[in-house]
């Protein structure tokens, strides 16, 4: 089984926790390896795999960032990791952590990705992200816009009946066992031109009743701060985030929600429905720097969408932010002196972060 991405940035963050190069962390032997969650499989694939170039250069990177936490703002060799990252979280709300450092620092470990959040469009735009996971995803499309649905869902039928050697697709959507789900996902992949219509009236009304949905439920259940620090991962407690952007390090203290309130002062949170091909929900926010007395603002989306082919699965809904990441309001960046003995906070740490 190849290794995964997170696998290797995870632990190899871990390592870097630990030990003082990672030749030697490779060298070690499981049980003084002193990562709580690894086990020998896991830890011997990692070994094995760390000799190609693609995984080499991930393992590095990481292990520089978790060497930086240990010098820089640790002062010492972690006694003990835990890696999380392989342990689902319970609530959506829960902070996204993947290493949890001598039971007090907490580790989140993001490499090359703007997504925030990754569940049903109902947990966002009606739980508010602050629900339980539960059980089964309600088609979104089918909620929110059902007699559009309905009408490409038939159009889509026909197109397949008729290029797919007379195929019969049952009438209704909810009747399509998985294998036909399969094979009408590979018919429209790309969507053909005659049905483009039938899509995007779809997918203007999803935008539009998404926002709006959204809207309610903050205006009913939530206020906008709230909902702004869930969608940025903001908790009560702090955690650093370590990753990079192509070959560059990312290294920021993510402040909890006590701190933020110290720093910074929300002015607005708005939410708006966007035409682009498919469905989509911006959001945008502007803050109150408190110290330098100035304004800023960040913006993100929501991109509702089937996972993998249309109608093979429930909709799901990615919440990406827009803005560099370094400058989210209450992400601070940690930036090493020449001779890494201490920590100074600003925004000289320059990084292409597309």
């Amino acid at each position: 089984m190849p290794l995964q991405k997170s696998h290797i940035t995870e632990l190899g963050t871990a390592l870097g926790l630990r030990f003082p190069d990672l030749p030697q962390a490779l060298r070690t032997a499981l049980p003084d390896v002193g990562v709580v969650g690894l086990d020998q499989d896991t830890w011997q694939e990692l070994r094995a795999g760390s000799h190609s170039p693609e995984n080499q250069r991930l393992l590095s990177i990481a292990f520089e960032n978790g060497r930086f936490l240990q010098e820089v703002v640790m002062r010492r060799p972690a006694l003990s990791v835990e890696w999380l990252g392989q342990v689902r979280q319970p609530f959506h709300a829960d902070l996204p952590v993947d290493l949890r450092a001598d039971e007090v620092y907490l580790v989140s470990c993001k490499y090359g990705s703007r997504i925030l959040h990754n569940l049903s469009p109902a947990a966002l735009f009606v739980g508010l992200l602050s629900g339980a996971r539960r059980r089964g995803n309600p088609n979104w499309f089918q909620q929110v816009s059902p007699e559009s649905y309905r009408r490409f869902y038939r159009a889509c039928a026909e197109y397949a009946s008729s290029t797919n050697g007379g195929w019969q697709i049952p009438p209704e959507e909810c009747a399509l066992s998985e294998n036909d789900r399969r094979e009408l996902a590979g018919c429209l992949q790309p969507l053909p031109s005659a049905l483009e219509p039938e899509y995007r009236q779809l997918c203007r009304e999803v935008s539009d009743r998404s926002a709006a949905r959204w809207n309610a439920s903050i205006d009913q259940y939530g206020d906008r701060l709230h909902m702004l620090w869930r969608l940025l991962r903001i908790s009560s407690a702090q955690y650093y985030l370590l990753g990079a952007v192509r070959t560059e390090p990312v290294r920021i203290k993510v402040q909890s929600t006590m701190d933020w309130r110290r720093s910074y002062s929300l002015q607005s949170f708005t939410v708006s429905p966007a035409d682009v091909g498919q469905p989509r929900v911006n959001w945008g926010a502007t803050v109150l720097d408190r110290a330098h007395r100035r304004s800023h603002t960040i913006s993100g989306h929501v991109e509702v969408r089937w996972s993998h082919g249309k109608f093979l699965q429930p909709p799901e809904a990615k919440v990406y932010l827009d803005s560099d990441l370094r400058t989210a309001p209450g992400y601070v960046n940690l930036v090493s002196s020449p001779s890494r003995d201490a920590v100074s906070v600003g925004g000289s740490l320059e990084l292409p972060f597309n």
